[in-house]
Parts: C-alpha cells; structure tokens; sequence
C-alpha cells in the first residue's frame, strides 16, 4: 500500500512538473514573441505616470502664480487684467469683489452690478452668494430703480433656504421701498412676513440680527398703520467690497 502512494506521488509530480514546465514555455515563446509590444507597454505606463504627476505639479505652480497675481492686483487695470488670464482659478472671487468695490466708490453702479452677477453665476459659498443677491437690490436702489431694487428682495426674502436673519433683512427691505416709493399695501405684506418672525428661544441662542429686523419692521409697519407719511431717504448699501477679506 505505502509502495502504491509512492507511485502515486510520484506520477502526480511529474503530471505538476510538465504543467509547470508548460507555463514556462509558454510564457518564454510569448515574451521573445512580443517583447518589443511589452516594453512599449511598461514604456507608456512609466510615461503616462510621469506626465500625471508632472501636469499635477504644473497646475499647482499654476495655482500658486494665479492667486499670487490676482491676490497683488490692487487697481482696476491690474485686476481686470489679472482676471484676463487667471479668471478660472478660485483666488479670481475675492479679485472680482474687490473690482466692484472699485467701482462702487466711483458711482459706476452698472460695472459693479455686471461683477456680481458674474459672482453669483459662479461656484461661490451659498452665503456669498446670498449676501451678493442682497447687496444687489441695494445698488440697484443706489441708482434709483425702486422696482428692481423691490424686486430683488422679494426674490431673496422668498427663499426658505437662506438664513432667517438674512430673509427678514430682505423683506424689510423690500417692505420699506414699497412703503416709500410704490405700494404701501404691498410694504405692510412684506413688513408683516417680518414681524410675524417666532422669537428664538434661549435654547437655540439669541441672535440680535433676527431680533434688529424684527423691531425695525414693527417700527415701520406702526408708521403705515397710522397712515404716516413715509419720507424718502437715501439708501444705504451693505454692498461687500472686497475690504474685508483680511477682517
């Protein structure tokens, strides 16, 4: 019996060792076949890992110019040209802010306002965004355009999405150039969606920019009640600039 496994084994060694053997003459009749189609292979692996990695590192250098360059830009000229060649990197925003801010101190209204829809098209935080959407109802009443200017907080003071402070600041606003340019009853609508803000409770935390715009629209919804005579005042704007980046 031990003789017979002996046998056994040995017949299963030498079936393994032909198979083997095989694979090996195989494999040498492929390689000596297509070596030349090999080499080109690991050839253009070795290649196509060093153009990954040297676009990798070109693009953060790349990177690194583009914010160094529009981050120095400091004019309208500088930025404008900054902007020209680098405006698809992230560091372009904070240029492009600064550039409305420029144009706001010098009354050009319509360039600012042309940046921020360029800004608000863009991949921006949603708060930037929002506070963009605000600060364009503001210019657009800098330039007396009381529709648009109305128009525009209504559109914000109507998102569910945005903070509540800053709907309330939107609907106040549009309240109060309803109240003093075109349709009180309107303002009361608006100024009513204020007013009619639940209180936070301790819990959650106070916030006195909820409760500010809260108070200003009592304030104002009593004056129409009353039936007083809104005057009209200047706007103001909380138009960003771009100043406060560094803050």
């Amino acid at each position: 019996m031990t003789t017979g496994k002996k046998q056994k084994n040995k017949k299963l060694d030498a079936e393994l060792g032909d198979m083997l053997f095989d694979d090996f003459d195989r494999f040498e009749y492929f390689a000596v076949t297509y070596w030349k189609q090999i080499i080109a292979l690991a050839l253009f692996v070795v290649v196509a890992v060093t153009v990954f990695f040297s676009v990798k590192a070109w693009r953060d250098s790349a990177s690194r110019q583009a914010a160094a360059a529009l981050n120095n830009a400091d004019t309208e000229t500088a930025i404008l040209a900054a902007l020209e060649q680098h405006s698809g990197y992230p560091a372009s925003s904070c240029a492009r802010l600064r550039l409305a801010g420029i144009y706001l101190k010098e009354g050009k209204y319509d360039d600012a306002l042309e940046q921020y829809r360029l800004l608000i098209a863009s991949d921006i935080p949603d708060e930037m965004r929002w506070r963009l959407q605000l600060a364009t109802g503001y210019i657009h009443e800098k330039k007396n355009n009381f529709k648009e200017a109305a128009e525009s907080f209504a559109v914000l003071g109507r998102n569910s999405f945005i903070p509540e402070a800053l709907r309330n600041e939107a609907n106040f606003s549009a309240g109060r150039i309803h109240a003093q340019y075109l349709d009180r009853e309107a303002a009361k609508s608006f100024l009513e969606r204020v007013t009619n803000t639940k209180s936070q409770g301790a819990a959650m935390g106070f916030d006195a920019s909820l409760d500010f715009w809260k108070r200003q629209a009592e304030f104002l919804l009593n004056l129409l009640q009353s039936g007083t005579v809104i005057a009209a005042e200047s706007a103001h704007t909380s138009a960003p600039t771009g100043e406060e980046e560094g803050s």
